[in-house]
């Protein structure tokens, strides 16, 4: 996978060591929103054994996830800059699960 901060979607881009330069759009391409059908800049993806994409959404602070075939993401993880508390996500730009099943992820300081 592979992510389109500038036009603020992701697409399949490889399969295995081959490029496929047609890629087809799996998340995101409405433009820019905050809407679960739209990104804000993305630049990391993660794809999970059972074939479920997590992808950062930049601008508005959070972690979604797709189901092969949806239409929409879901927000797995949400945050706020600014505020104190630590749990909460502000601009994600990596994301990664450890071996337990927890989300790692690569912010901002609030």
């Amino acid at each position: 996978y592979a992510s389109n901060c500038i036009e603020h979607f992701l697409a399949t881009q490889y399969t295995g060591i081959t490029w496929k330069p047609n890629g087809k759009r799996v998340a995101g391409g409405n433009g820019p929103g905050s809407n679960l059908n739209q990104l804000n800049s993305s630049y990391g993806a993660f794809v999970d054994l059972n074939d479920v994409l997590f992808f950062t959404d930049y601008f508005n602070n959070r972690v979604a996830k797709c189901d092969q075939g949806a239409s929409r993401g879901l927000i797995y993880a949400e945050g706020q800059c600014g505020t104190s508390n630590q749990d909460k996500l502000c601009n994600p730009t990596a994301i990664t699960f450890n071996k337990e099943g927890t989300l790692l992820a690569t912010v901002q300081y609030g």
